[in-house]
């Protein structure tokens, strides 16, 4: 028997060839005579078991058997093989696949010779299909024995691993992708695992939040030990214990950015995420937050300016009032709520028509709806009745508000008591009508005419004051509510937001510098004294004083020892104070030295004696120095007087030092003023 084609048997006739596969069958029916290895009745021993065995393999496996590599294979490697199949049964190898001839060459050469070769993920461009692939493979060649021991053959087993090692490229791009974009992220993030919270990954931005320590692979209270009794250990063990993940706003945390230097005080919004394993057990924490200071600092320079505000505003001499777009009232100061006998809580259901003398509303109704209705400045004077039921003639004066759209928002206005002034007015008009009566009435009256007078004078500069100031709070209260309520939406670091963060304070403090002139006017503000060190006062406004002059200002403060208290209205005392410094800055152009000294001092008999205005006692001494360029010796003694300014047109109205001398004066104290040109 021949074998092969021409024998016609099939693999029942070769007992060697078991199983029912495709390429038992094959196998059985190709003429191998007309090959090297000849008839299969003639193949050794050897051949025939490797056959058998590897046809029962799931495993792909090819044997080349020779010198030449005649390629004999099982199902799976037909799979592999793809269209190649069957066409290279029984061919040499180095034809079968010629693409990787020098390849196959060195695998028959080392496995004749005894020895093995193994490759994992070998990449090879394979012609299987008609065209040239990129194929990778994990390939095992060992040599096979002949029935005397010697080599005749390679065995080869083949795992095709395209499909995973292309996966695997895929996901480690995918990997890539990712690192990048935690590498850019504009927020801080870092990976901790562990129970002590090791830093296995942190990115850029959580490098510069903590001035590029060497965090990777410490715990964090190696890392970071400054944090530690700040109470985020705590918190990361706790999401830790729990699966539950922390969210955290405007968190302020002390960071030690640099060896030796003070802490930065930082604001973060951050959220600590558990990383969970199959089996639920926290292996690690992810950390992702935004520094948020800028934001933050602003938010609390804002509430602090609005209270600043509020206050003055509460405090002011004046009446003051809002209104909305439909005449409701939404704000009463506390000296307009005393007038009307009204509480905070009722202002807005209060109904101010109301208090109108019936005989005066229509004086009121034509300016005031003309006003409401083109949104336009008005000024009118009526009767309005008192909490005690008597009328009072009140001048009105009052500017319409907008938002940050150019939207109508309503009227803000200033209410000035004009009865003494009016009912001095009518009396100056009776005496003049009648100047018979005058005559003999002049004695017993003149005191009275005289400081009906006063108050007439006193009262017109409350009206010139009082129109401005409703201008300017005008202004203010717009600059106020279209920069703070951009600030929200800004970002930290927008330079958009930074500029209206700026402007808002700015409108703040004008509108605070007003306010506090008013409190002055007359020299009879409230006031509530209270026992007072001013040198713990002065040190206490340092950083407001750096804020409000500049850095261009250099600030020192001296405060001696064994400072004595006084009685002082704490409130005013830093008003008066940072009105000088203020005085100063303008001096000095923003540049400069400014020094507050703070003593004890005894003006005696002979110094009060020179100074009738001074009494003979003890005092406490509060003096703020200046390297400006002076003034003029004929202008010095004038600087007290109301609205008198050496600043140009529009740079203040002229009542700061006015402010100080009256508070002082009223205060049971006494302020002198020193200067040389240049």
């Amino acid at each position: 028997m021949t074998g092969g084609k021409a024998g016609g048997e099939g693999n029942g006739a070769y007992p060697f060839l078991g199983g029912d596969s495709e390429m038992a069958r094959r196998i059985a029916a190709f003429d191998w005579a007309a090959t090297e290895l000849g008839p299969i009745s003639a193949w050794p021993q050897s051949l025939k078991s490797t056959i058998g065995m590897m046809l029962l393999s799931p495993v792909p496996i090819a044997l080349l058997w020779g010198e030449n590599g005649v390629m004999i294979y099982n199902d799976g490697y037909a799979e592999v093989a793809g269209g190649r199949h069957p066409a290279i049964l029984g061919s040499q190898v180095l034809d079968g696949w010629p693409e990787i001839a020098d390849f196959n060459r060195n695998v028959i050469e080392v496995g004749l010779a005894g020895g093995t070769l193994s490759y994992r993920d070998q990449e090879m461009m394979l012609n299987r299909s008609g065209a040239p692939e990129k194929v990778w493979l994990n390939l095992d060649y060992s040599p096979v024995m002949d029935d005397e021991g010697k080599p005749a053959g390679v065995i080869a087993f083949v795992a095709e691993t395209t499909r995973r090692v292309q996966a695997e490229t895929q996901l480690e791009r995918g990997f890539e992708t990712l690192r990048q974009m935690f590498e850019q992220a504009p927020g801080f993030i870092a990976i901790l695992a562990g129970p002590e919270h090791t830093f296995a990954m942190v990115n850029k931005a959580y490098m510069q939040l903590v001035g590029h320590r060497d965090a990777v692979g410490k715990p964090v209270r190696e890392a970071l030990p400054e944090i530690v009794d700040q109470g985020f250990i705590e918190l990361l063990d706790r999401v830790r214990k729990t699966e539950e993940p922390y969210i955290g706003r405007g968190i302020r945390v002390l960071l030690q950015r640099e060896p030796e230097s003070e802490p930065v005080e930082r604001y973060l919004d951050f959220v600590f995420h558990p990383v969970s394993s199959a089996q639920s057990n926290v292996r690690g924490i992810f950390v992702q937050g935004h520094d948020v200071t800028e934001q933050r600092l602003a938010e609390i320079a804002l509430r602090e300016s609005e209270e600043r505000f509020r206050l003055v505003a509460e405090s002011a001499p004046v009446k003051l009032w809002m209104g909305d777009a439909e005449g409701n009232c939404i704000y009463l100061n506390a000296m307009l709520r005393r007038f009307w006998g009204v509480t905070p809580e009722e202002v807005p259901h209060f109904n101010w028509l109301e208090t109108v003398h019936p005989d005066d509303m229509e004086t009121l109704r034509e300016p005031y709806q003309r006003a409401m209705r083109d949104h336009a400045p008005f000024s009118v004077e009526v009767r309005f009745r008192r909490a005690d039921g008597v009328y009072r003639i009140i001048n009105t004066t009052a500017q319409p508000r907008f938002g940050r759209h150019g939207e109508f928002e309503g009227m803000i206005g200033v209410n000035v008591d004009v009865t003494e002034r009016r009912q001095a007015e009518e009396a100056q008009q009776e005496l003049n009508a009648t100047l018979e009566q005058r005559v003999e009435d002049e004695i017993a009256r003149r005191s009275k005419a005289e400081n009906a007078l006063r108050q007439a004078q006193k009262m017109e500069a409350i009206g010139k004051l009082t129109g401005g100031v409703a201008h300017d709070f005008n202004n203010l209260l717009q600059v106020v509510s279209g920069n703070l309520q951009l600030l929200t939406k800004d970002v930290a670091g927008n330079e958009r937001a930074e500029t209206r963060v700026a402007n808002a304070l700015e409108g703040i403090s004008r509108g605070a510098k007003l306010a506090n002139q008013l409190l002055a006017f007359g020299r009879r503000q409230p006031l509530e004294p209270k026992v007072v060190n001013i040198g713990r006062l002065v040190n206490g406004m340092g950083d407001m004083l750096r804020r409000t002059i500049g850095e261009g200002v250099e600030v020192d403060t001296m405060v001696s020892g064994g400072l004595w208290n006084t009685l002082a209205d704490p409130g005013q005392l830093e008003n008066a104070l940072l009105n000088l410094a203020i005085n100063a800055r303008d001096a000095m152009d923003g540049t400069g030295k400014l020094t507050i000294e703070v003593g004890n001092a005894f003006l005696d008999d002979a110094y009060a004696a020179d100074h009738p205005e001074v009494e003979a006692g003890q005092y406490v001494v509060l003096a703020v120095t200046d390297t400006g360029e002076g003034i003029e010796p004929e202008l010095l003694q004038q600087v007290f007087e109301p609205f008198f300014s050496t600043k140009p047109q529009g740079k203040g109205t002229g009542l700061g030092l006015s402010m100080v001398y009256g508070f002082v004066k009223q205060s049971g104290g006494h302020v002198k003023i020193y200067s040389e040109r240049g």
